[in-house]
């Protein structure tokens, strides 16, 4: 992923007042010593003068465990891939919690997105099916994922299955499993790309990387695309 990094005050005053007037669903969370925990929360206020920044969590989340013993948040705007540390000041009623304004915030650049690399690594996997236009019939595939992103996914296909895929070819039913937690969707694929033998060695047959792009993203879905990302959070690119 290709972030950009901003450091100017006024900069980063504005962006966060963007936010908060959008509405726009925030990610809190931190690395624990066997876990990761994770929160949905929005911006409910911001002091600019004293430059704090309120922020009140979800109900059912992780936002006891990310507070506790800390001196500061891990946060992500969502929609605009915004990454930033705020210094916690303090927790107050109902877990809402004040951070500092951020020194430095980092910001997907233009076309770019919050996105992890899983190598295959069978930790996260995809099913789905692709309609045939001759016969009418659904084949069903099985991949593990390559990459993820809050806007697509990769995987790998062989020559022979190549046939089955085309730029904006839908994939239905796609069912994504990430560490036992499984999420519904359809995609279309956005592009296919010849793999060389440098980039997967361990593969002796011609391969393709596929890339495809979520169909019908509600809010719900983009926070929950999200949260899987940052399973991914020490392998972020």
């Amino acid at each position: 992923m290709s972030l950009q990094k901003i450091s100017d005050s006024e900069q980063i005053k504005q962006i966060i007042r963007n936010a908060q007037e959008k509405k726009q669903e925030v990610l809190a969370w931190k690395m624990g010593a066997k876990d990761k925990y994770l929160a949905s929360a929005a911006i409910i206020a911001i002091r600019p003068q004293i430059e704090e920044i309120v922020l009140k969590p979800q109900k059912n989340s992780d936002i006891e465990s990310i507070l506790s013993g800390s001196d500061s948040v891990n946060i992500m705007i969502i929609d605009d891939t915004i990454l930033f540390q705020g210094e916690l000041v303090r927790v107050q009623n109902n877990f809402e919690f004040v951070l500092k304004y951020p020194k430095e915030i980092q910001m997907k650049e233009r076309r770019s997105g919050l996105r992890a690399k899983v190598n295959e690594s069978k930790r996260a996997s995809i099913e789905f099916k692709i309609k045939d236009g001759k016969s009418g019939q659904y084949k069903l595939f099985k991949k593990n994922v390559f990459d993820i992103s809050i806007s697509g996914i990769s995987f790998h296909i062989n020559k022979d299955e190549k046939k089955y895929f085309q730029v904006e070819t839908i994939l239905e039913f796609l069912l994504l499993t990430v560490k036992g937690e499984s999420t519904n969707f359809k995609a279309k694929v956005a592009n296919i790309i010849k793999v060389t033998a440098n980039e997967r060695p361990e593969v002796v047959y011609e391969s393709f990387r596929i890339g495809a792009e979520y169909i019908g993203l509600d809010e719900e879905f983009k926070t929950k695309i999200a949260k899987l990302v940052l399973e991914f959070q020490d392998e972020i690119i």
